[in-house]
């Protein structure tokens, strides 16, 4: 009998050689390409063939290879279409057993095994990311009705090939626990065939080889193995397979820490797990000598791991209340973005408070810091591609900026703007970006209306007198007026941002205003060209917001604030914000404060950047930690020319000062208005 070399086989397993993309990228053509050049150049006869097509008419691929006399043994991975590391593991598994001419491991499997493997189950919801089907069906609970074409395929694939053994293979959540608090990076388990945990024949020997897995995985993960803690269901697959007769065999990929490997170790370890199941079984070793060797398995439990976990810091949550205590758990998932096909990281904020039972895969100290929303930029003329663009960007995330509103365009024709977009929406840039389409007057918005796949419409360039002006804020704000004594010059600039909908009821209008720039020539517009537009788009007042740009004495200098509205490059003079300001705001609370209510807990109506600007649960967790100044209030001209110590985008740490981090993290492109939640 050959031995099974877990070392060489580990140090041999390398899943960016396969596929340099990352694997969440993994697709139906992708997957394609990978099996058609397998099967070409693999060291024994392989047959691809499709069994069918999936409900959006995708082929269902599988491969036949090894002895027909030998052990039946059938496979599937990809079953949920948002799972990709099980699909890794399985490709550097079928890698290693058909790419190493010569081995005696792989020759041994395939001659003690007959192989039948169906790698994507549901290559639609790959298409989605998403963990049902084209129809919204979770394939893994469709094997008794078999209401779905891919399920359906399945089942034809048990019945014809009537496998010994199958092989279930899934991604966890990457942040269970088991009981005693370690982090699983791999569950295992010999499914039920009935309800209650009784055994028979076929799971006995199902139990064997995930001994034999557990075994060969220690060495590389000790603590960090388990059992996966699922009662019986009669409509899974891997239970009925268990019911049918088939010894049925789950593997689930689970976490790891970024600093030590992340995603790529726990699929090493996933394809070094199953190789030595499908060596236990050509081995024989699945008779069942001691079924406590099974029970010993330690299993996973409902703790659960921050992917990160900030401790000790004080939050000025951006609601303009007072800063408070609180840790920040902080999780990254893996979502589909439009265009479909990219995936993106997106953090979220899944709980605040006393959180001193949770761990984090990693932790940051905040205890001296003053944790604030990230701060978002308005900045139309602001370019971020390109190596010039990429040093931009890492200055706005020093800076505490994570997320950036810039302009587009403008498009001669809506190919022009359908085929940036699709360009923009491939680049990684950090930070956030969110994309408006540039125009030139009120009448182009009017003629276009909806017709933007961006964020939206941004008129540039306007000017407005000052008269028209203050008729404008007492329409929108009824409550604020401008001082008879105001300094305000006669013509303003004017900027307007038009957040289009197919309900008028939930358009939005942005007006920017500031001061107006001798150097960029400005064309003059009368509030009632405003008015007739908002009219044409929307039913209610509320719809609009008001803001302004520039420095003035309640912005005094601070590092979030340089350009903040962006509408034009340079510094204000400190008398025109004030102002308005004041006029629309009422009393001015401490700077940062006002800067943040200003800028992200907007009046309704306003633009809103999926909760960006928020700290509270279920939020997108951008943050900014500025160095906390002593006593229990702070003021303005305390944080005049400080750069913040820590910057989140999206759940991952940019920048730590403390511990010398500064990494250029892919923010997300928002080329279209996101919903209100």
């Amino acid at each position: 009998m050959i031995v099974f070399p877990a070392e060489a086989t580990w140090a041999s397993l390398d899943p960016s050689r396969l596929f340099a993309e990352p694997w969440t990228e993994f697709r139906h053509r992708q997957l394609g390409t990978f099996l058609h050049e397998l099967a070409r150049s693999a060291s024994a006869p392989v047959q691809l063939r499709a069994v069918g097509s999936s409900d959006e008419g995708r082929a269902l691929w599988t491969l036949a290879f090894g002895n027909p006399a030998g052990r039946r043994v059938l496979v599937w991975a990809r079953q949920h279409g948002n799972e990709p590391d099980c699909q890794a593991g399985l490709a550097l598994a079928l890698d290693a057993i058909l790419h190493r001419s010569g081995d005696p491991v792989a020759e041994f499997l395939l001659e003690r095994l007959s192989f039948l493997v169906f790698p994507m189950v549901n290559p639609d919801g790959v298409a989605r990311f998403t963990r049902e089907n084209a129809q919204g069906i979770d394939l893994n609970r469709d094997a008794v009705a078999l209401s779905t074409p891919e399920a359906r395929a399945l089942y034809a694939l048990k019945e014809s090939f009537d496998p010994e053994f199958c092989f279930n293979l899934h991604d966890m959540s990457p942040r269970k626990s088991r009981a005693d608090g370690h982090l699983v990076s791999l569950a295992f388990q010999a499914g039920p065939f009935e309800e209650g945990d009784t055994d028979n024949a076929t799971r006995l020997k199902a139990k064997q080889v995930v001994v034999r897995m557990a075994e060969a995985c220690r060495p590389w993960a000790p603590e960090n193995l388990a059992r996966y803690r699922a009662d019986y269901m009669h409509r899974a697959f891997g239970d009925s397979m268990m019911r049918w007769g088939v010894s049925s065999i789950l593997i689930e990929a689970g976490g790891w820490f970024d600093d030590k490997g992340g995603d790529d170790f726990v699929r090493r370890l996933f394809a070094l797990a199953f190789l030595k199941g499908l060596h236990a079984v050509a081995a024989g070793e699945d008779a069942p000598p001691d079924p406590a060797a099974y029970e010993a398995i330690p299993l996973d439990s409902d703790g659960r791991w921050a992917d990160l976990l900030v401790r000790n810091g004080y939050v000025q949550a951006g609601s303009g209340h007072p800063h408070f205590r609180a840790d920040l758990h902080i999780d990254r998932i893996d979502t589909a973005e439009p265009p479909k096909r990219f995936v993106r990281p997106v953090g979220r904020i899944v709980s605040i408070g006393d959180l001193e039972d949770t761990r984090g895969k990693e932790t940051v100290d905040a205890s001296e810091l003053l944790l604030t929303p990230g701060l978002v930029l308005f900045a139309p003329w602001l370019r971020l591609d390109g190596r010039e663009g990429a040093e931009a960007a890492m200055q706005l995330l020093r800076a505490g900026i994570t997320t950036v509103a810039v302009g587009a365009g403008p498009f001669p024709t809506e190919e022009a703007r359908y085929e940036w977009r699709n360009e923009a929406a491939a680049l990684d840039v950090s930070p956030n970006v969110v994309a408006f389409e540039l125009v030139e007057d009120l009448d182009l918005v009017r003629a276009r209306h909806g017709l933007t796949d961006l964020a939206g419409y941004l008129v540039r360039g306007l000017t407005i007198d000052r008269a028209s002006l203050l008729r404008l804020i007492q329409l929108f704000h009824p409550a604020g007026m401008l001082p008879p004594d105001s300094a305000i010059e006669d013509r303003v600039g004017l900027d307007l941002f038009y957040i289009p909908s197919p309900s008028p009821s939930s358009a939005q209008v942005r007006i920017h205003l500031s001061r107006r720039s001798e150097a960029t020539p400005r064309r003059p517009i009368d509030e009632r060209a405003v008015r007739q537009f908002c009219s044409d788009f929307l039913r209610h007042p509320g719809q609009v917001s008001l803001c302004c740009d520039g420095r003035d004495g309640v912005f005094t200098d601070l590092p979030v604030l340089v350009d903040v509205c962006g509408l034009e490059p340079g510094p204000v003079p400190p008398d025109f914000l004030g102002q308005v300001l004041r006029a629309t705001k009422g009393s001015h609370p401490s700077a940062l404060a006002a800067t943040i209510t200003m800028l992200t807990r907007r009046p309704a109506g306003s633009l809103q950047l999926a909760q960006r600007g928020v700290v509270e649960r279920e939020a997108v967790a951008d943050l900014a930690g500025f160095p906390r100044v002593d006593g229990a209030q702070w003021s303005e001209s305390a944080y005049i020319g400080v750069a913040p110590r820590l910057v989140v985008l999206n759940g991952t740490v940019a920048v730590d000062a403390t511990r010398g981090i500064g990494r250029a993290v892919p923010g997300k492109r928002l080329l279209a208005a996101e919903p209100r939640r």
